[in-house]
This record gives C-alpha cells, sequence and structure tokens, in this order.
C-alpha cells in the first residue's frame, strides 16, 4: 500500500472535480481508495465524485463505508447529508449534518446543506436561520446567498429572496446552480419569462444537470409550452432515471395534461425512490384522487402530513378527499388548518366556501367566497364564483 500516493492521487481528483472533470475524477479517487482502502476521507471524496457524475447508488454505498470507517469524519457526514437530502430524505440528511457541526460548528457549507433539509422538512424558519449563519461564515459563497433566497421566498418575503440570488449571479455568474435558483424565484414572483431565461442558462452552464431540466420543464408547463416542458422532463430522466424531482416534475406535467395513468406511474416511481418525501406522497394523492381512487389519496395525504405537518397543500388537498368521501366536517377542518398556514390562498378559501355551504354556514360560505374573488379576481373560476356568491346573498335574503 502506498497512502502518500493515494494522498496524491485524492488531491487530483478534487482537482478534477472542481474542472468538472468527473468521470476523471472518479478514476482517481478509486485508484486511491485501492490504495488506501481503510481511508475515510478517499472513500468520502469518492462518494462526492460518484454523486456528481449521478451514480446514487455507488455514492450511498462509499459515503456508508466512510461513516462506518470514521462515525466523527466532517465530510462524510456532509457529504452524505447531502446525498440523503438528494434522495428525499430530509430528516436523515438533518440528522448528519448536525453531527457535522458539532464538530464543526463554524462549517459554512453544513449550514447551507441543513438549511436546504430544514426547508425539504418544512421547517421554514430553521432553513433561514441555517442559512443567514452560512452567509455570514461565507459571505463570498454565491450559493449560501442562493440558500437564504430560497427560505425567505418560502416565508413570503419574495422581494428579499430575488435580492440575495441577484448577490449570488453578481458572485458567481456562470454557476449553473446559482442560475437555476434565480430562476426559481423569478418563477415565484411570476416573471416566467425572467425564470425561463436563467433556466435555460443554467441548462447551457451544465447540460448534464438533470435538475436543471426538470425545473426548466417547469417553467415552459406554465408558459403554456407543452412539447418543451415534456422533453425537458424527458430529458432529465435520461440524465437520471433515478432523480426524484425528474419523476415528480413529469407527473405533475401529465396530471396537468390529464394524462393520469402516466402520472400515477411516474408519481408512484417517485414513491418508491422517496417514500418519506411528504411533497412527492401529496403529489401522488392528489393524483389518486383524480383517478377516483380517494381512498388511496387519503392514505398518501396522511402519510405526508405526518411527515409535514406544515405543508398547506397537503391539507387542503386532503380536504377535498374527505370530501369526496362525504366527510364534510373533516373536509372544513382540513381547509381551516391550510388556511391558518396560507391565509391568502384563493383556491382554499373558496374550496372550504363550498364546504361550508354544503354544512349550512351560508354566512361563512360567502365571506370566504367574497375574500377569494378579492384575492384573485380573475382566476378562471371567477365567473362561477361570482354566481355562488350572488346564489348565497339571495339565500341570506330570504331568511
Amino acid at each position: 500500500l502506498d497512502p502518500g500516493r493515494a494522498e496524491a492521487l485524492v488531491h487530483r481528483g478534487l482537482a478534477h472535480l472542481r474542472l468538472g472533470q468527473r468521470a476523471e475524477a472518479v478514476r482517481d479517487l478509486e485508484r486511491a481508495v485501492a490504495l488506501a482502502p481503510e481511508s475515510a476521507a478517499a472513500r468520502s471524496n469518492l462518494g462526492a465524485a460518484r454523486r456528481e457524475l449521478g451514480d446514487r447508488q455507488g455514492a450511498l454505498i462509499d459515503l456508508e463505508v466512510a461513516v462506518r470507517l470514521d462515525p466523527t469524519n466532517t465530510l462524510a457526514r456532509v457529504n452524505r447529508g447531502l446525498l440523503r437530502l438528494e434522495q428525499g430524505d430530509a430528516a436523515g440528511a438533518i440528522d448528519d449534518l448536525t453531527c457535522a457541526l458539532e464538530r464543526e460548528p463554524d462549517l459554512a457549507a453544513a449550514w447551507l446543506h441543513r438549511s436546504l433539509a430544514r426547508r425539504a422538512a418544512g421547517d421554514l424558519e430553521g432553513a433561514l436561520a441555517d442559512a443567514r449563519r452560512a452567509v455570514t461564515l461565507g459571505p463570498g459563497e454565491a450559493r449560501a446567498w442562493t440558500a437564504r433566497a430560497l427560505a425567505r421566498g418560502d416565508l413570503g418575503d419574495l422581494a428579499g429572496a430575488l435580492a440575495d440570488c441577484d448577490r449570488a449571479v453578481d458572485l458567481a455568474p456562470d454557476d449553473a446552480a446559482v442560475r437555476h435558483d434565480r430562476g426559481l424565484v423569478r418563477g415565484d414572483l411570476g416573471d416566467l419569462a425572467g425564470a425561463l431565461e436563467d433556466l435555460t442558462r443554467a441548462v447551457a452552464l451544465d447540460p448534464a444537470s438533470a435538475l436543471a431540466h426538470v425545473t426548466r420543464g417547469q417553467a415552459r408547463l406554465a408558459l403554456g409550452d407543452l412539447a418543451g416542458a415534456a422533453d425537458d422532463h424527458d430529458r432529465a430522466l435520461e440524465l437520471d432515471p433515478r432523480l426524484v424531482p425528474a419523476h415528480l416534475g413529469r407527473g405533475r406535467a401529465r396530471l396537468a395534461l390529464g394524462d393520469l395513468r402516466g402520472a400515477l406511474a411516474d408519481l408512484g416511481r417517485a414513491v418508491d425512490l422517496a417514500p418519506r418525501d411528504a411533497e412527492v406522497l401529496a403529489e401522488r394523492g392528489a393524483a389518486r384522487r383524480a383517478s377516483g381512487d380517494v381512498q388511496g389519496a387519503v392514505a398518501d395525504l396522511d402519510r405526508a402530513l405526518e411527515l409535514a405537518p406544515a405543508m398547506a397543500e397537503a391539507w387542503h388537498e386532503r380536504g377535498h378527499a374527505r370530501e369526496a368521501l362525504g366527510d364534510l366536517r373533516g373536509a372544513l377542518a382540513d381547509h381551516d388548518r391550510a388556511l391558518a398556514l396560507a391565509p391568502d390562498h384563493a383556491e382554499i378559501l373558496a374550496c372550504r366556501a363550498d364546504a361550508r355551504a354544503r354544512l349550512g354556514d351560508v354566512p361563512g360560505a360567502l365571506a370566504d367566497l367574497e375574500r377569494s374573488l378579492a384575492l384573485v379576481p380573475d382566476a378562471p373560476a371567477a365567473a362561477s364564483r361570482r354566481a355562488q356568491a350572488a346564489a348565497l346573498r339571495a339565500a341570506l335574503a330570504r331568511r
């Protein structure tokens, strides 16, 4: 064995990785592991390189070995935490990253990734706190700024989120992930053309990024470019057949297009790959309800809410399912919970109005409908909601 040469191979492998030469990095790091099989650092770096190459299964094996060889190895914990996050295991990611921070509390990368994991777990305040710490420790790290941007956006501060993204782009204009995240924020602001511009730039900078294709596909779908959306999702799955967001994104696209069978196939695959991902479970619940499998929908949504009780859309969707089962009081309770989390959500207000009307609460139903129409007066269903509101006013006048 030649541990000195193994260390040199690790350094060269990491240099390849920084240059985007992923296959070359894996080759050097495999040789390093062969020379020093008990090196947790070599194993951890090989796992990181395999992950970037798209070999998540191989990456997880290497990172599990690295943690077993040295449970206190901060690098191994951070790399495994990042991989777990990508596989939908937010709780496992938080555990690994917390272990890393206990040993190295000033490690900006661990704060950054734990912010993303907390965001995935629905802990938005915790995500923002971690991202702020990452920015403080690494003000020149563009991705710390985008982590804070995503957390701010989730909490409703979209202007602050865009300002953080602009700062990140100033720091790293050719970082595909930074362009990707600004595209997300622009989309949330309703600037779909700006979102598409950033996401197209992200794809150009890293055409092997399956996630960039997924997010651009979602922007294209929102813009009505159904063919472009389908191409992006298909390309993402060619690049990484196990990428959960790709199956989730294509499932959503197929659901929007009325392809229930295709949507259920994609979302079922996403659940198989990430059985603890609340967003995936909630989306399959919506697809199951649309297909008539209301009991299956409730089962998925129950599980989603166990994992992420702050997910307003999951409460809303379960309210729909309960109403379809005739459980109007259960539906009303779910809509109440959803509105406590998202009080200005026009669609949820309209749904609660329906449940209240069916339960005989005409004044409450009318109040919800009027609030919904005030929030989004030009919604596609606005005309029918105005007619429903007029009928409710007439019913009150007859009392």
